[in-house]
């Protein structure tokens, strides 16, 4: 008599997970659950890019992570607590065949100014002074742009363009081969906006 509560009990549980299974959370689940931008950086007008360097091993495991540029220890904090999330809740399924053995590039791009001048807007203004022929104001530009955004791949490959078209051979190169290295490393990039449209 005493063990039926307990049988009873197995039951149940043997019923709710074949019933009712647990959800497999994927990684953009976990992220946009979870995933806040914090009050006191609203408050303080913080925004900008949170870059984080992961570090995956050969099983598709992540083996760390570290935030290698942020605007705000604000902003650093949240991205930090919910890599933490991430990291319990790891699998390497989150690759989506990408290779193991790497090292990776997550971007957190934090929006609180409605007027906050994005990639595109930059990429609009540099492609209009390209068409009025004012190469050196087109550069000025991209220049600016890609230190707003030095891990844009598409802002460097405009600039490596520009740079080759206006002769500068050796810049032009260096640029590209950035590029062409952030396109590899680049996992995601999420933008997070404090402000609704």
């Amino acid at each position: 008599m005493a063990n039926y509560p307990f049988l009873i009990l197995s039951f149940w549980m043997l019923f709710a997970l074949n019933y009712f299974p647990i959800k497999a959370q994927t990684f953009k689940e976990i992220i946009g659950e979870n995933l806040k931008y914090p009050l006191e950086a609203r408050k303080q007008n913080v925004e900008g890019i949170v870059a984080v360097s992961l570090k995956i091993d050969a099983n598709g495991n992540l083996e760390f992570y570290e935030i290698v540029d942020s605007p705000s220890p604000i902003l650093k904090k949240e991205v930090s607590r919910i890599f933490d999330i991430i990291m319990e809740s790891w699998k390497s399924e989150f690759l989506e065949g990408k290779p193991f053995s790497n090292q990776y590039l997550a971007l957190f791009e934090f929006i609180y100014n409605p007027n906050y001048q994005s990639i595109e807007d930059l990429k609009k203004i540099y492609k209009a002074k390209i068409q009025k022929n004012n190469n050196d104001e087109a550069l000025e530009t991209l220049n600016m742009g890609v230190k707003m955004y030095p891990y844009s791949e598409s802002l460097l490959a405009d600039r490596a363009k520009l740079l080759m078209d206006l002769g500068y051979t050796e810049e032009s190169q260096k640029d590209y081969l950035r590029a062409r290295r952030l396109q590899r490393q680049l996992f995601f990039h999420i933008v997070v906006t404090g402000y609704t449209s």
